[in-house]
């Protein structure tokens, strides 16, 4: 007996293997476009915090995800810069790395709903798509065999880095639009308390690091 909910489950060959009758093979060029950021001059950055961010390396985690409790780089301004700007839930993949294990080559994360304004830099890419595809790209992108793929293709000795056809190249089993309908309403709820509780945690990291010196010298008592 098959597994409850699939005893009429229909399989077919694919050069893939064995995929549900219905699914394609494709490669993420079908059904993806990659934009890449700005190369900002070190001049443009400031040491002090403003509400405009940049989205660079430093700000991806080995674990998936971005964080922006360090490592952080702030623009004085974002004038001039409209088609770098990115919103809330926008995807961007990083493309380059320079941990030697290539921890990071090839992660993604999600843009989070803050005040802040997220100014796409170079070797980050934002990815474009249609939002029926999100979660789905969002798991195959954190997925080990996407991460192996990645590795595999990343070129240069020091600094691993991508091109856009590395990406568009990979091949996927792409589900027909019931299933992913039904996936996503699983999946978004999870990722949206992940996300949240992601930022929920780096504002309270930032208030720690804002009290903890003030307790040390004595400006707050407890």
């Amino acid at each position: 007996m098959g597994k409850p909910g699939h005893e009429k489950a229909e399989f077919v060959d694919s050069e893939l293997g064995r995929i549900p009758k219905g699914w394609e093979v494709n490669n993420l060029r079908q059904i993806l476009t990659l934009k890449h950021g700005f190369a900002f001059k070190s001049e443009q950055f400031t040491a002090n915090k403003t509400k405009n961010v940049v989205v660079r390396m430093g700000n991806f985690q080995e674990t998936g995800g971005l964080q922006f409790s360090d490592n952080t780089f702030y623009l004085t301004n974002v004038d001039g810069y409209d088609k770098y700007i990115l919103k809330l839930g926008d995807m961007v993949m990083i493309f380059s790395d320079i941990t030697r294990e290539g921890r990071l080559i090839g992660n993604v994360g999600l843009i989070p709903d803050d005040a802040n304004i997220y100014v796409l830099n170079q070797r980050v890419a934002k990815i474009e798509h249609n939002k029926i595809y999100k979660y789905f790209l969002l798991t195959l992108f954190n997925s080990k065999a996407f991460h192996q793929h990645c590795l595999a293709r990343a070129d240069s000795a020091t600094v691993l880095n991508l091109k856009n056809e590395h990406i568009y190249e990979y091949k996927i089993a792409l589900p027909d639009k019931d299933a992913l309908g039904d996936f996503n309403k699983v999946i978004e709820p999870i990722v949206k308390k992940i996300e949240s509780v992601k930022s929920e945690n780096q504002k309270l990291a930032a208030l720690r690091d804002l009290l903890l010196p003030k307790l040390m010298n004595g400006e707050i008592r407890v």
